[in-house]
């Protein structure tokens, strides 16, 4: 057998990006930087108050390479929790986390969101099991 048992663990890293209709602006906005040899494992994208536009408006999350990597057009005028797609995608180099926004009008005064997700590190350790 040519699996090594591990007896060291790790802490998830996890961050929580809150934003409203004024922080959207239609195209790719960073919101974290994914180091070389990250997963994300967990997250949503949580719609708190729906924006109140007469068009569509939605979110993508991704990265440069693939920007609905981990959510394909989450509608932002209906309130409520999307899970991301966990896709097992292991970042090679630093990459940077990407909301991409598509509005049909920018006539929206009212909206929030939160992006919450987790990452590991492959062979990073801060338990010992």
């Amino acid at each position: 057998m040519s699996i090594e048992k591990r007896d060291v663990r790790q802490w998830p890293l996890s961050d929580l990006i809150r934003f409203t209709v004024a922080d959207a602006e239609t195209g790719a906005v960073a919101l974290a930087e994914l180091t070389g040899g990250e997963m994300v494992t967990g997250g949503s994208i949580t719609v708190l108050t729906a924006w109140n536009t007469t068009g569509a408006a939605t979110v993508s999350l991704g990265d440069g390479d693939t920007d609905d990597r981990y959510a394909d057009e989450v509608d932002l005028k209906a309130t409520g929790r999307t899970a991301l797609t966990l896709t097992g995608h292991v970042y090679a180099v630093a990459e940077e986390l990407l909301a991409t926004f598509a509005f049909a009008d920018e006539d929206a005064d009212a909206g929030e969101a939160v992006v919450e997700f987790t990452v590991v590190r492959e062979g990073r350790q801060t338990e010992t099991a």
